[in-house]
């Protein structure tokens, strides 16, 4: 993916999904050690690019997470931004993170499908104009099955959408 920043070492890439006017969303993990950093460094590859990046920790998850299923989706002109939707997941409890990226700064979301919970919005009215909006999610799973979440947000705009699961 021409636009994905690089990754710090240890990090892994769960999926990116790119728009070259706009950038890429992308889902990235590592399993943190008990005398962990708390500073992250992405190198953007594209030097003219706009970046946003969120940064979540889970605890309380097994020290053998893994990867399950991905899947990603750009969506056009549209007020609902989808992730894609992922095949089945192999097991009852999961975890599933999904990211979305949106064309337009400022963005008022109106919420996520299917039971996703917004774990942060970046949406600064005051940001640069060309600075996208970024929503991310996510959801304990209980059963197995497909997985994907919608954004709704005010402003029809394009966007790309990526979501992971991971057990362990």
């Amino acid at each position: 993916d021409a636009f994905a920043p690089s990754a710090p070492t240890g990090w892994s890439t769960a999926v990116t999904k790119s728009i070259a006017f706009l950038g890429t969303a992308g889902i990235y993990y590592k399993i943190a050690g008990a005398a962990e950093s708390s500073t992250v460094a992405f190198t953007m590859v594209n030097a003219g690019s706009l970046s946003i990046l969120s940064i979540l920790e889970y605890t309380g998850t097994s020290q053998s997470i893994s990867l399950d299923k991905t899947a990603s989706n750009t969506t056009t002109a549209s007020f609902t931004h989808s992730t894609g939707t992922t095949t089945t997941t192999t097991m009852a409890k999961e975890l599933a993170i999904a990211t979305i990226m949106h064309e337009k700064k400022g963005v008022s979301s109106t919420g996520w499908s299917n039971s996703f919970l917004e774990q942060e919005a970046v949406m600064d009215p005051d940001a640069n104009p060309d600075q996208p909006s970024l929503g991310v999610s996510h959801k304990i799973l209980a059963a197995t099955g497909t997985q994907e979440t919608t954004w709704t947000v005010a402003t029809s705009a394009d966007s790309v959408g990526c979501i992971a699961t991971f057990f362990g």
